[in-house]
């Protein structure tokens, strides 16, 4: 058994140093006299103030202020991976996707004008749904979808723009602002416009659009601030829900915004008829995919097909938000329709 004099001095309850060739580590209370029951208590103690700390500050400085970090220009250049410049963490499966920033590929859009967006869940993958993220620069817009019965959904994650309404298709307009942190519900039949009206900024958006699908109701624009929305009660589960969407029959998909603080996590082992489509907008964790599990990051986009095994913990020092997408009140058998 070493000594204390054959101690580093920096050996405390929460480091254990390899003290010679041999990597002999010596636990502190066998040197101290306090007994293992008490240190253990002592350090559990400790470190539950020092995360607790930790996700208080985290939580107030970061959410809340728009979703800059999950498109930083940063994400997007690759990954230097023991000298594998190819490597990517991107998995495409049947039932489900993992984008990560490093595959985004943006590309001219026939809906935008000066700007671009990368799509990261379609139909082409088997999805019933888009979801993209457009880039629109100074004086750029995002026009109308080509198909009326297409119902758009857009969260701005940087920058601001404006949403030009044309109620009935005329010639009025009347303008709302969206500024990084809100959101804006434009139905099918809607005649808008959304315009990057600043003089000198990028804006990012989250775009989901998909067929509307309810026949015999006509559901309204909405506009709201994420912060703003109200928190559900989700018990036995822990995370933090919002949802931008009214849960009434008008409405055949939701958005939701749930977050966890670090060690949390889902309750349920999800496997369900809906589909979604999410990105991490802040934080890391693990996300379970089928048989599969994916480290995850914000600035990830996620696709899961309906009844594919999922469930996810947060990780890191900071609190997990993501935006997802699920449609809800339609009827199962109806769900995986997408178009008339």
């Amino acid at each position: 058994m070493l000594t204390r004099s054959e101690l580093p001095d920096e050996t405390d309850i929460f480091s254990f140093k390899a003290l010679n060739e041999r990597s002999v580590f010596l636990p502190f209370h066998e040197l101290s006299g306090v007994s293992s029951e008490t240190m253990r208590t002592l350090r559990s103690g400790i470190l539950r103030g020092v995360l607790s700390a930790l996700v208080v500050l985290g939580t107030a400085l970061s959410l809340g202020v728009g979703y800059e970090s999950s498109v930083a220009p940063s994400l997007y250049d690759g990954i230097a991976f023991g000298g594998l410049p190819g490597f990517t963490r991107s998995t495409v499966r049947r039932n489900y996707a993992l984008i990560t920033p490093e595959s985004h590929v943006f590309s001219k859009n026939p809906l935008i004008e000066g700007g671009v967006s990368a799509h990261l869940v379609s139909p082409a993958m088997g999805a019933s749904f888009a979801m993209y993220i457009a880039r629109l620069q100074v004086k750029g817009r995002l026009e109308n979808p080509k198909s009326p019965q297409i119902e758009r959904f857009v969260v701005c994650l940087e920058g601001r723009v404006d949403v030009e309404l044309r109620p009935g298709g005329g010639v009025e307009v009347t303008k709302r602002a969206v500024k990084a942190g809100e959101f804006a519900y434009m139905p099918s039949n809607a005649t808008y416009t959304i315009f990057n009206g600043a003089s000198t900024q990028q804006t990012t958006l989250l775009v989901f659009e998909r067929h509307y699908q309810i026949k015999g109701v006509n559901p309204d624009y909405r506009f709201g601030v994420i912060e703003e929305q109200e928190v559900l009660p989700v018990d036995p589960e822990v995370f933090t829900l919002r949802k931008l969407m009214p849960d009434t029959e008008e409405y055949d998909f939701n958005i939701h915004v749930m977050d966890f603080m670090p060690g949390e996590h889902l309750h349920v082992k999800e496997v369900h008829y809906n589909e979604h489509g999410l990105l991490l907008v802040q934080g890391m964790g693990i996300y379970r995919l089928g048989e599969d599990w994916h480290p995850v990051k914000a600035g990830d986009a996620i696709w899961m097909a309906p009844y594919v095994p999922q469930w996810y913990a947060a990780l890191g020092t900071e609190t997990s938000r993501y935006i997802l997408y699920k449609d809800t009140t339609v009827d199962p058998v109806l769900s995986r329709a997408t178009g008339p």
